[in-house]
């Protein structure tokens, strides 16, 4: 063959790979390494959303108290809203279920403010099928408006690195720690604010109130010296807990703060689990001296101090 011709032929090869090798190679799938290659998990990228899918992880569950529940796969991750607008509730989909198992969608009705996060827990109880995607379909706000998805690419999604199956590492409890009923003057947990947000001013008893969250790193206590838990929960009262928080709430006047409420999760102590029960403790400084104390009762705004009022009035 003359050199020609075999620079011709070369060069003919190579255009056949750029046009029809590439493109397959783009639409090759990523697969997870190891012992679970189907149990693979996507999160679709929408940039345009107002809120996104963050901090997303799929790990074998670890409770040993329940050898079959070494087969379930917990999948967690959180809303962040970053918007400028309150979200009144979010609606994503799985559009690739798996036959063999419950839709993952969903819809939630926990509003959120302006940069707020919310966690979110599931637990598949398979880990063969086919891969699971996680899309936001809808996103509305208090102020009657809403966002909703564009058409749906599965080719694109599934050429995006997945998010693969691990083993859950226990969490880091050593030493756990308390939050006493009274006596603190700043939440023992303040320590572990990622992101504090200005929520909204509300009025209380003709006080106006400013209201702020307090996002913290999940840290998991051994106790919350709380009121009597509410018997809706029908908890077992030999049964010992643990206990998950990851934001409180301030409630201040001038810049003062005179009540703190702590959301928390219960926690199964044996086996290091959420039960999927949560409850929230209120604290009052009752007397200006900066001290707090647990305020039990069906309120769940603070009442007003004397000395609150007083302190709203001298502007």
């Amino acid at each position: 063959m003359l050199d020609h011709e075999h620079d011709f032929m070369k060069r003919i090869t190579l255009i056949l790979v750029f046009v029809f090798g590439l493109p397959l190679l783009a639409m090759a799938q990523i697969v997870c390494p190891g012992q679970l290659p189907a149990a693979q998990f996507y999160v679709e990228a929408q940039p345009e959303s107002p809120v996104q899918i963050r901090r997303f992880s799929a790990g074998l569950v670890l409770n040993p108290k329940e050898p079959g529940h070494y087969q379930n796969i917990r999948i967690t991750f959180y809303f962040e809203n970053q918007s400028a607008k309150r979200v009144k509730h979010i609606i994503w989909d799985n559009p690739s279920p798996d036959e063999d198992e419950y839709g993952s969608g969903g819809i939630s009705s926990r509003g959120l403010f302006p940069g707020e996060s919310e966690r979110y827990e599931n637990i598949f109880h398979t880990q063969h099928g086919p891969p699971i995607v996680f899309r936001l379909t809808e996103v509305a706000f208090t102020d009657g408006t809403k966002w909703k998805a564009g058409r749906y690419n599965k080719a694109k999604v599934l050429q995006t690195r997945p998010f693969c199956v691990v083993p859950e590492k226990w969490p880091d409890i050593q030493p756990k720690r308390t939050v006493r009923a009274s006596g603190w003057s700043t939440p023992i947990i303040a320590d572990r604010v990622r992101k504090t947000i200005d929520t909204e001013t509300i009025i209380i008893d003709g006080v106006k109130i400013q209201t702020k969250l307090h996002e913290i790193e999940r840290e998991r206590l051994d106790l919350i010296e709380s009121c009597p838990p509410d018997p809706i929960l029908r908890l077992d009262p030999n049964r010992n807990f643990d206990f998950d928080v990851e934001k409180y709430e301030s409630f201040e006047v001038e810049g003062r703060p005179f009540a703190y409420q702590i959301r928390y999760e219960f926690v199964d102590e044996a086996g290091q689990y959420e039960i999927g029960a949560g409850s929230a403790s209120l604290y009052v400084d009752h007397d200006g001296s900066g001290k707090f104390a647990l305020e039990c009762g069906e309120n769940t705004t603070p009442t007003i101090p004397k000395w609150v009022r007083e302190l709203s009035t001298k502007r």
